[in-house]
């Protein structure tokens, strides 16, 4: 089970309480129909959205993307990302450094 399904069913089983756990006072507006649609939410979390996901997994897609302009692409370059090969689109786009 991955972390989007976890998150998910945690929603769906846990309430409103889940929202409590990460320091909110209130719970969104849109979670009502979380709460009413609470079923169908759960068996499309945890039987079809991995059938989704793996679609993607397989074809090894793999993209880095800045401001829409794509830095990386292991399906162009078949491979993975160097340390060079993001750090330096990051620098000329304008990254700098975080300073303490």
């Amino acid at each position: 089970m991955n972390v989007v399904q976890m998150c998910g069913l945690l929603m769906v089983f846990l309430g409103d309480k889940i929202f409590g756990l990460f320091g909110m006072s209130y719970v969104p507006s849109w979670y009502a129909s979380v709460q009413k649609n609470g079923m169908q939410i759960a068996i499309f979390v945890y039987l079809l959205l991995p059938n989704i996901l793996s679609k993607y997994l397989i074809s090894g897609a793999f993209e880095i993307m800045l401001d829409g302009e794509t830095i990386f692409s292991k399906l162009e370059t078949g491979r993975l990302p160097q340390f060079d090969d993001l750090v330096t689109p990051l620098v000329n786009a304008g990254l700098t450094q975080a300073t303490q």
